[in-house]
């Protein structure tokens, strides 16, 4: 089952470019889901898009190196899917899916660009992308993520999700 984060695949649309990747994480899906879909975790696996995650209201702020900024963050434990969404434009982000695989986990990521976005931007952010997603294969399969909080989690269960396997 391990591989390495993939090749990155890409859709076109009329209005948008959408690259892809994905990696085999030997962790459970309720594992990976538990990390993914937490802000407060973005930190741990994807500091260039968030140094920092607050709750405001119905959405969160992240902190980066560019500022802060609004996110929409709609998770489904039920379908395994997170997507990351501009609060601003919620036309622009990432939709991300946990799938059960042999043992494991599937873990795939999508990014939405606008069309008239430059190739070696796009290459130089899925690049970023394939880091994170090894970030997040080595949180979830070694259990050194540490724990989650308590609110992390949809069904008020505040387990540690990297250690959950073990």
């Amino acid at each position: 089952m391990r591989r390495s984060a993939g090749s990155c695949s890409r859709t076109t649309s009329p209005s948008s470019t959408s690259p892809s990747s994905n990696i085999a994480i030997a962790a459970s899906p309720e594992t990976v889901f538990e990390l993914v879909s937490d802000p407060t975790a973005f930190p741990r696996w994807a500091p260039g898009f968030a140094r920092s995650a607050r709750p405001a209201g119905q959405h969160w702020i992240i902190e980066n190196e560019q500022g802060e900024a609004r996110i929409v963050v709609r998770s489904s434990r039920e379908h395994g899917t997170v997507d990351i969404l501009s609060a601003d434009d919620p036309s622009q982000g990432a939709y991300s899916r946990v799938l059960p695989n042999g043992d494991g986990s599937e873990y795939q990521f999508t990014l939405q660009f606008p069309l008239d976005a430059p190739d070696d931007a796009v290459t130089a952010q899925m690049a970023v992308v394939e880091a994170e997603l090894e970030a997040v294969r080595a949180l979830c399969s070694s259990g050194v993520g540490g724990a989650l909080p308590v609110a992390a989690a949809e069904d008020g269960e505040g387990e540690d999700a990297c250690a959950a396997d073990q």
